[in-house]
């Protein structure tokens, strides 16, 4: 049995269980030896890797293939490397990343996080880097009108929660309605991102700006 044959062999079980995890094929049906290690980086990073919460994010990068992404609040610029390297796997374009944070002015219980050696490291992956300092209220008014067509949302957990409500309002205009948007929310002790789209934005906006004429 040929190298290929014996890769197909291997997966096959797990590919007729999960279809969704099925490793790319080639003509005759056999499977590469660089495709079936593309497959496994794959499934490892969405099925095994720690933090558990950052599953979600590498199956929603495989499936969307984005080409710009925006951080509100940063994780670690370690993490954020991790995120775009795996992204330029999936396609051939140049990939935009934008990293809202408040770095050297973090509050006490976050871990230091500088401007400086942030872009150094995210600047290592190819991608054209935009990092805006600030709360996301006033970093995404500030960039309102400049950045654009933003396929996928990371807002983490550790933000200014009335910050955070009022930055939505400028949310909608640097989306498309294809965007993906993921929220960490805390879970049982841990985290979790939990996904919402631009409808559901568009409505936190409007209950907003009900409240807001109410009061």
């Amino acid at each position: 049995m040929g190298v290929d044959a014996c890769l197909a062999a291997t997966v096959s079980p797990s590919a007729r269980a999960f279809p969704s995890l099925n490793p790319p094929l080639q003509k005759d049906g056999g499977v590469s030896g660089s495709k079936f290690l593309q497959y496994l980086q794959y499934f490892h990073a969405a099925y095994l890797s720690r933090p558990k919460a950052d599953r979600v994010l590498y199956r929603a990068i495989r499936q969307m293939q984005p080409r710009s992404l925006l951080e509100i609040g940063l994780v670690s610029a370690e993490r954020s490397v991790r995120l775009l390297r795996f992204a330029a796997r999936y396609t051939q374009a140049e990939l935009r990343f934008t990293g809202i944070d408040q770095f050297e002015q973090r509050g006490a219980g976050q871990p230091a996080l500088t401007l400086k050696k942030t872009h150094q490291l995210l600047k290592q992956t190819g991608a054209k880097v935009q990092l805006a300092p600030g709360d996301p209220f006033m970093a995404l008014a500030r960039y309102a009108n400049v950045l654009k067509g933003i396929d996928l949302v990371i807002v983490s957990a550790h933000q200014d929660q009335e910050s955070l409500a009022r930055s939505w309002f400028y949310l909608p205009r640097m989306l498309h309605e294809r965007s993906r948007i993921f929220i960490e929310k805390p879970e049982d002790g841990a985290t979790q991102y939990v996904e919402t789209d631009l409808t559901a934005i568009r409505k936190q906006i409007d209950a907003g700006s009900t409240r807001r004429r109410a009061a």
